[in-house]
């Protein structure tokens, strides 16, 4: 393709929407990724054209914020999108097809020059394009389709610091679950998820409908949903994420010092599927804030 541009692709085998899913949608890509960055939805944000995310790099890359654009969007077959970084407009299409029993996913990015980012880094960017050094250097020689096999394998080793890896990952995993419902359930129930405690009731309809499917929910449907109400918990209550000895199960610990309220909303949110109202999210939740005010430590499951 050039000194602009580069391409790899790469031979999986499993469920395609798993593998789609894993490869596509960039909630849950930045999770697996080597250069970890926050994943920041737009509005009502879906796999759509027209919609966007922004990406938010750290003190490596200068806290740069790149906004992506999805250009063009098929279901299990492809993706394109585009966004401009350090005097770069990156145009990126990720592609996924039958061969060979299994499913061949190509990945193809571009450069060109635009005025964008910081005089200084831009002056070298538009350098480094011109000289065939960019793509030479961008290109990871299919390492994301390693480390994407690794995903879809369960290796979920970090690649920064335990609280950091996990705030990152669960807030990625709530993002993809409000992607999840507005395209398997209804836009209108995607909007009343807006990260309040008040869309919670919301989530609850959601969960009643996952469990009406006659298709088992698989154990990612599970987490994102658990995420979700995490990230709300988070957002209101702050705390940090935490892991059991085996690394099964997170959980958010919320009220330290004063008290250690565990929130286990994995669990409850499984039981909310199979068992129904009885379990509910909303009733869930509205036993966190008495336990924090008397100060008494807890475990809500």
């Amino acid at each position: 393709m050039g000194y602009a541009s580069f391409s790899n692709a790469a031979h999986f085998k499993g469920e395609p929407e798993e593998i789609w899913n894993a490869f596509a949608d960039p909630a849950l890509a930045g999770i697996y990724a080597e250069h970890q960055t926050e994943f920041v939805p737009g509005p009502d944000f879906a796999l759509a054209p027209g919609k966007f995310w922004e990406e938010r790099h750290g003190v490596e890359c200068d806290f740069d914020v790149v906004k992506w654009t999805i250009t063009d969007y098929a279901p299990q077959s492809v993706i394109a999108f585009q966004g401009k970084q350090r005097g770069m407009l990156q145009k990126v299409r990720l592609s996924m097809e039958p061969a060979d029993g299994g499913w061949t996913l190509k990945e193809g990015v571009s450069f060109s020059p635009t005025f964008a980012g910081k005089l200084g880094s831009t002056v070298i960017t538009w350098t480094m394009w011109a000289t065939g050094l960019l793509a030479k250097f961008a290109n990871d020689r299919g390492e994301t389709f390693e480390l994407l096999q690794g995903y879809l394998d369960g290796d979920r080793t970090p690649t920064v610091p335990d609280d950091v890896h996990l705030e990152s990952t669960m807030a990625g995993h709530a993002a993809a679950f409000v992607t999840a419902v507005r395209n398997t359930v209804s836009s209108a129930a995607a909007d009343e998820l807006d990260g309040t405690a008040e869309s919670l009731a919301g989530v609850d309809r959601v969960l009643e409908q996952y469990g009406l499917r006659t298709t088992p929910l698989s154990e990612d449907d599970y987490l994102r949903a658990a995420a979700y109400v995490f990230e709300v918990a988070r957002a209101e209550f702050g705390g940090r994420y935490v892991e059991d000895v085996g690394g099964e199960a997170v959980a958010l610990v919320v009220g330290e010092p004063s008290c250690s309220v565990k929130v286990m909303a994995l669990g409850k949110v499984m039981k909310r599927v199979q068992y129904g109202p009885d379990d509910s999210i909303e009733f869930f939740y509205a036993g966190v804030a008495p336990l924090l005010a008397r100060g008494q430590s807890a475990v809500l499951f």
